[in-house]
């Protein structure tokens, strides 16, 4: 199977994790990525390319956007404080 037709999403317990989504009870681990922030992003810019390709008007929902932007902020002050982001 092509895991790259599939829509991804980031894991659950961490969020550096990538999964491909491939039926509602099953999903395939595609990488750790080094930051929240970077799995969160490499997974919205994935699934954008995949609506693209579908012709589908691409929009985060409220809980993606909220989730997105805690992220970022954890990130950035992690960065302000000097601690390494990711593992």
């Amino acid at each position: 199977m092509d895991y790259r037709q599939c829509y991804w999403r980031v894991g659950r317990s961490v969020g550096q994790t990538v999964y491909a989504v491939v039926s509602p009870t099953h999903d395939v681990l595609i990488g750790v990525l080094d930051s929240p922030l970077l799995a969160a992003d490499t997974v919205y810019a994935h699934n954008v390319v995949l609506e693209v390709k579908k012709g589908t008007p691409v929009r985060l929902t409220p809980e993606q956007e909220k989730e997105r932007i805690e992220r970022l902020h954890i990130s950035l002050q992690a960065e302000a404080e000097g601690e390494a982001v990711g593992p």
